[in-house]
């Protein structure tokens, strides 16, 4: 039997690569199955060829058989798959992404479903490191699943990922649930849950620029940093991204950020993480640069940082709420330590310290502060220790020296769920916040994306409101991505809509026609990596800059 299978597999991608629609087919993320060019089928239990629902595999099998960079999607119906190895060591085993392998998960189990009968949130489909004695987590697989190297083509949708034990020395102690060197894979709608490493215990990245949206991490725990993920030398990109109830014994409980990680964060919500000294909800410790955009924090714990510890970072922070965070120490809400920050229509409310710094905590740093709301912190809302901020625009309790701050209560709601992704504070219609913000800095939405500036005072004029929620504000914008060409080739859009709303992913891949190369992105995004993530922020537009190859080079091409 397995012969055979060997032999029709074989036949199938043969097939398949020497077609002209096999060499067609775009390497690109999709939200649906319509570009594929094998598909291989999965149901738990199974032992056929794969070739179909009838015919289906085990997971393990169906990774076996694809092919690097076939364009292949291996369908997996709902059930529960262990990896499993023929190294000496049993705990090795793992689910090794591939390049050009797409792995989608939320099938029914029974039948022959479709695409349109995928559902991952019904159809439960989990990858386990349970391997041998159930519920003891000693002998559980290091890594559940492993990344697929230098690779930016590489999906997996649709899954929950747990047991994953990474509690070895040197190269096996990071990334319980998966392990990422270097890839660039895209992580959709996946749930990493009861997974355990020195370091990332749900997920380590060391390099890449990893996408993940609609991902959850909950209750996976680090006996050192990053509870939820880790991230060295990475520049991830996450929206719709949630932390909830992980733990670090050192720092980052949601997520730490090391050496020059340049993570993205839109639509982020770190709620009740814990860590035992630094940034119970997420760590930025060494030089790289943060980008937070509607994001929240709220109910995190540490001893220095509750909701957020910086050291020695750049970070950006528009429309983020932190919200009831603690600190045993300093810094209730979040903590600078030689950190170079910048926070526009921020709000921090009810974050608390046993010390001093109930909302933030500055030392040797000078946030640039605007169009903030500081107030219902203890036992301060701003301790500054060798630090000078510059606050403007801001309603802070008690006051604070700058341009344009208010020491009037902003009559704030509670934290609630009021639109968008995350939750936020509301204001009152009587609010001294409204309207009151920086005529020069007002971000184009609120943290729900709802469009500011809003009239909300009737007054005829529209300004920004101070803090992270717009009050009268109901309407979500679309936004657009233009892409023009400079040269020969074209750029394929994923996805390829006519407009986009505030946070959406976007991978642009310029293609060079044949005697010509591509060399940079130019306009309002200049880059130089192909493909290029754009996370949408307003009108965009960039234009792909080909340059034609010598003549020289012409007879080499033509090989």
């Amino acid at each position: 039997m397995k012969s055979n299978c060997r032999v029709l597999i074989f036949l199938f991608f043969t097939t398949f690569l020497f077609s002209f629609q096999g060499f067609s087919k775009i390497l690109a993320y999709s939200d649906n199955a319509q570009t594929q060019g094998v598909i291989l089928y999965v149901k738990p239990g199974s032992d056929g060829c794969c070739a179909n629902w009838n015919d289906a595999c085990e997971l393990q099998t169906a990774l076996d058989q694809a092919i690097v960079g076939s364009n292949t999607e291996i369908w997996v119906a709902a059930g529960t798959y262990k990896p499993i190895t023929s190294d000496p060591d049993p705990r090795k085993a793992t689910f090794q992404l591939k390049s050009g392998v797409a792995i989608y998960g939320g099938f029914p189990d029974t039948g022959e479903p479709t695409w349109a009968q995928r559902n991952w949130e019904e159809n439960l489909t989990t990858l386990s490191g349970d391997l041998g004695n159930i519920g003891n987590k000693v002998d559980n697989s290091y890594h559940v699943v492993t990344g697929s190297g230098v690779d930016s083509t590489a999906i997996l949708d649709g899954f929950t990922i747990t047991a994953g034990n990474a509690n070895v020395s040197s190269s096996i102690q990071t990334g319980g649930g998966m392990h990422n060197i270097f890839g660039s894979p895209m992580l959709k709608n996946l749930m990493f849950t009861g997974n355990s490493a020195d370091r990332g215990g749900g997920l380590y990245n060391s390099g890449g620029r990893p996408i993940l949206d609609n991902v959850t991490f909950s209750e996976n725990s680090a006996t050192y940093a990053g509870g939820g993920m880790y991230n060295n030398n990475s520049s991830p990109f996450l929206t719709k991204v949630n932390f909830n109830a992980n733990s670090a014994d050192y720092s980052g409980g949601g997520m730490y950020n090391s050496g020059n990680s340049n993570p993205t964060l839109t639509n982020v919500t770190f709620n009740d993480n814990t860590a035992y000294i630094y940034g119970g909800g997420m760590t930025n410790w060494g030089s790289g640069r943060t980008t937070l955009n509607n994001v929240t924090f709220s109910g995190n714990s540490a001893q220095r940082g509750g909701g957020l510890y910086n050291y020695y970072i750049h970070l950006t922070m528009t429309n983020v709420t932190f919200s009831g965070n603690f600190a045993s120490e300093t810094g209730g809400g979040i903590s600078n330590i030689n950190s170079n920050i910048t926070v526009t229509n921020t709000t921090f409310f009810g974050n608390s310290a046993t010390l001093m710094g109930g909302g933030i905590y500055n030392f040797k740093s000078n946030p640039q502060i605007t169009n903030a709301i500081i107030w219902g912190n203890t036992p301060d809302q701003i301790m500054d220790n060798s630090s000078t901020p510059s606050v403007n625009n801001s309603a802070i309790q008690g006051g604070y020296p700058g341009t344009g701050n208010i020491e009037a209560d902003p009559l704030l709601g509670s934290l609630a769920d009021n639109g968008g992704f995350t939750h936020t504070h509301s204001i009152d219609a009587s609010s001294p916040a409204i309207d009151t913000g920086s005529t020069a800095v007002c971000p184009v939405v609120d943290q729900r994306s709802y469009m500011r500036p809003i009239d909300g005072d009737g007054d005829g004029t529209a300004l920004c409101d101070m803090g992270a929620y717009e009050y009268g504000a109901s309407e979500i914008p679309d936004f657009a991505l233009t892409v023009e060409i400079n040269g020969g080739g074209t750029v394929v859009k994923n996805p390829d809509k006519p407009s986009y709303q505030f946070g959406d992913v976007v991978t642009l891949t310029a293609k060079p026609d044949p005697a010509w190369n591509f060399s940079y992105w130019g306009g309002d995004i200049f880059a130089t990596e192909n493909p290029l993530v754009v996370i949408i922020t307003g009108n965009m537009s960039t234009t792909a800059i080909f340059y034609k190859l010598p003549d020289t080079f012409l007879p080499f091409i033509s090989r």
